[in-house]
């Protein structure tokens, strides 16, 4: 065997190609790309599997190769058939693409049955089109997520859509608020303007299942310009199969996400609080943690309140809670403040 070192400024390396009747060292310049390697050079339509000069890679079936490409990934498969054109008709066929878009599918976190089922039956019709729209729909961006009882799911399907998760507290281009405890940074990201669009975490899956970005407010909205849903004429979403994604809102309710307490309320009116407090997408509680992000109090005295205060917790009067609703946008605290501090 003779050896390859290449001549001249050593700017060249080696690389290995086999072939039925040796491996031998050919020096190649180091800017390498996929066609530049001997074996992965497109071979003339006369060179049959069986001939002398094939490759052995040549000779194996194309039912080998559909097969095998069922356990690589998006990307080994990508390379592979943009390496080598007489792979591309085995391992970038449509049907292979429509198996391996519906076995993805089934394992999708964050959807439903009926999401499932949905878009099985739109890949199996167009799987390499519809799986790419699903595998790219959030290609680019960096995403935080504030929804804590459904973040896992959320978070793996966020990754697989080609999004980039980051913490809360970084500049990012999408927040996904979810209900309930510890979902509450997502407002003040909005508020400090350290993010581009804020929406309900529901968005996502909708989004998927349809295969497109959908907006902030369905068609035709009354509320279109307006940064959250309202609720005279926003449509929340809801799941099922029998849901038209599209004509739902997915911009965050004015209340989205927050988990609020009461003190020193009457009966009547500490149930109108919680009832609209949940209306408006937070969380209303009897007890008062440091997850809390607001007290809406009657006076300034209780433990609750006292609690409040060590902790730093907005407390406000019930008229926060009512020309937020009046107003249609979440009101400043430090004009509804409690004690004299907020």
């Amino acid at each position: 065997m003779q050896e390859g070192h290449a001549a001249g400024d050593g700017t060249s390396r080696c690389i290995f190609s086999e072939t039925p009747s040796s491996l031998f060292l050919r020096p190649t310049s180091t800017e390498v790309t996929p066609w530049a390697l001997p074996c992965c050079r497109p071979f003339r339509r006369e060179v049959q599997a069986d001939s002398p000069c094939a490759p052995l890679w040549l000779r194996i079936p194309a039912e080998a190769w559909a097969l095998a490409a069922d356990h690589l990934s998006d990307r080994d498969v990508g390379v592979s058939a943009a390496a080598a054109r007489c792979l591309s008709e085995a391992i970038g066929s449509q049907d292979q693409w429509s198996r391996r878009a519906a076995r993805a599918v089934a394992r999708l976190p964050g959807l439903t049955a009926e999401d499932i089922t949905c878009v099985q039956a739109v890949v199996r019709n167009d799987g390499r089109s519809e799986y790419v729209l699903r595998r790219s729909l959030l290609k680019g961006l960096a995403i935080t997520l504030t929804a804590r009882p459904e973040a896992s799911a959320i978070r793996d399907l966020a990754k697989w859509c080609g999004g980039v998760v980051w913490r809360p507290g970084k500049q990012c281009d999408l927040v996904l608020i979810g209900t309930g405890r510890g979902a509450n940074a997502a407002v003040a990201f909005q508020r400090r303007g350290s993010c581009t669009s804020t929406l309900m975490a529901s968005w996502l899956p909708a989004s998927c299942v349809v295969g497109q970005r959908l907006p902030r407010h369905r068609p035709g909205c009354p509320s279109e310009s307006s940064s959250f849903s309202l609720l005279r004429s926003c449509i929340a979403p809801s799941r099922g199969s029998s849901v038209d994604y599209r004509l739902c809102c997915y911009a965050p309710r004015l209340l989205e996400g927050l988990l609020v307490s009461t003190s020193r309320l009457g009966s009547t009116d500490r149930k109108a609080v919680e009832s609209t407090v949940r209306a408006l997408g937070g969380d209303c509680t009897e007890e008062l943690t440091r997850s809390h992000t607001h007290l809406i109090a009657g006076a300034p005295q209780g433990a609750k309140f006292e609690f409040a205060m060590q902790h730093r917790i907005p407390v406000v009067s019930r008229a926060w809670l009512d020309q937020t609703v009046a107003s249609g946008t979440p009101m400043k605290e430090r004009f509804f403040s409690v004690g004299g501090r907020v």
